[in-house]
């Protein structure tokens, strides 16, 4: 007997993610692009079927971004936000040859539902940026459709460098690497849908 199609999708997207999470750590820098569409269909409802994951697992958990308080230290302290202009979110490592990594998320807090993790802030520039916003900011605007122009997420986010990389690329890897654990956690321990 065969694998289920659900089944197949899960390996073929956890080997695509795989792929280009190593390409784009070998110098090919564009492959951030395909890693968001990925991401999108695995984390990000469509107007059709839903998210990918969610509707494998239903009730599937994320660990949140380890979240940068400066911003509300700052609030808290009188600084209006307007005059805030960059934090970012996680630990960022950025060694001297230009290459950077950055671990957005929090592995020892309590996992939280997928609609609120989408939603979670990872990047503060002019505004606060989330998941959802990133990811579908690259897909629509860099990936699948490749608009003349960028939005204001993308903007913000190509103003940014870290090492040779905008922050946008690092942070779509950053979440690529994390979903990616969580792929083959599922597929190493045999949680494969039947459906």
């Amino acid at each position: 007997m065969g694998i289920s199609k659900a089944h197949e999708d899960l390996l073929d997207s956890a080997e695509n993610l795989s792929q280009n999470i190593n390409l784009f750590r070998n110098g090919k820098a564009s492959a951030y692009r395909i890693i968001a569409t990925i991401l999108c269909s695995l984390l990000i409802n469509d107007k059709k079927n839903g998210a990918f994951l969610k509707r494998l697992f239903p009730k599937i958990k994320l660990h949140p971004v380890q979240e940068n308080n400066m911003l509300n230290i700052l609030k808290s302290i009188g600084v209006d936000e307007k005059h805030i202009k960059f934090l970012q979110d996680g630990t960022l490592s950025v060694r001297g040859n230009g290459d950077s990594e950055l671990i957005l998320f929090d592995f020892f807090a309590k996992p939280i539902e997928l609609d609120s993790w989408l939603k979670q802030r990872v990047v503060y520039i002019e505004s606060p940026i989330s998941i959802e916003e990133l990811l579908r900011s690259v897909r629509d605007k860099e990936s699948s459709h490749l608009d003349p122009d960028y939005n204001d997420t993308l903007a913000n986010t190509r103003s940014v460098s870290y090492g040779e990389n905008g922050c946008h690329k690092e942070i779509i890897i950053s979440i690529g690497e994390y979903i990616l654990q969580i792929l083959n956690g599922i597929i190493n321990f045999k949680n494969l849908p039947d459906k």
